[in-house]
Formats: C-alpha cells, structure tokens, sequence
C-alpha cells in the first residue's frame, strides 16, 4: 500500500508538473507569438514610413522636374525672343542703311539735274551773248561728277 501510495504521488507529481511545464509552453507561445506580432507590427510600420518617404522624395524629384523643365522652356524662349528681337533690329538697320543710300542718290541725282541746269544755262547765257563755240565747247563737253 505505501509503494501504490508513493507510486501514485509520484505520478501526481510527474502530471502536476508536465501540466506546468505545459502552461509554462503555452505562456511561452503565447509571448513568442506576442512579440513576433509586435515585431511585425513595428516592420511593417517601418516599411509603410519607409515607403511614406520615399513617395515624398518621387514626389518632390517629379516637381523638381518639372519646373526644371519649366525654366528651361522660358529661358528658350526668352532667347528666341533675343534672337527675334536681335534680327528685327538688323533688318531694320539695313533697311535704314538702304533707304539712306536711295536718299542719297536722290539727293545727288537732285544735285547733278541742278547743276546740268546751271551749266545749260550758263552754256545759253555764252551762246546769247555771242561768245564763240570753242570757248564753251568744254564746258558742254564737261561731265558733273558728285
């Protein structure tokens, strides 16, 4: 009887502790699982940030892009502009050079009608006052250079 009664203690004693060792498991899966669920929860919450971050930097790369692209539209056409404005200028000063040189040569062909006049009507005036032919024949032959 004392050997079933030690027997049956021990046994009692053996189950008490395996259910404690099996509470014991079960606490630690439970914490395993706890702390795997809080570690998956701060990495996915690192990646969302990480990911936050890096739309923001596309973000700020796309708008840097653009108005890159912006700028340089108007720097082409502000030189376009120039260019436009550069040649307008060249073309107006040589229309202003050519109209100067027809002026001029309306000028001279005014000038050179005004002496031939003059030197008709110096030539009449020695003709009517009975001057010889041999006298004013030079001067009628005398071509007006301006």
């Amino acid at each position: 009887r004392a050997a079933r009664n030690k027997e049956k203690r021990e046994k009692e004693r053996l189950e008490e502790m395996n259910r404690e060792l099996a509470l014991a498991r079960q606490r630690q899966q439970a914490e395993k699982e706890r702390r795997l669920g809080e570690q998956a929860k701060h990495e996915r919450d690192e990646f969302e940030r990480i990911i936050e971050v890096q739309m923001q930097q596309e973000a700020a790369e796309r708008q840097r892009q653009v108005e890159e692209r912006e700028m340089r539209v108007q720097h082409s056409k502000e030189l376009k502009s120039q260019i436009a404005a550069r040649e307008e200028k060249a073309y107006q000063e040589r229309r202003d050079y050519l109209e100067e040189g027809n002026s001029c040569r309306a000028q001279i062909g005014c000038e050179r009608k005004k002496l031939e006049k003059i030197k008709e009507r110096k030539i009449d005036e020695l003709k009517k006052c009975g001057v010889p032919e041999k006298y004013w024949a030079e001067l009628a032959r005398k071509k007006i250079s301006i």
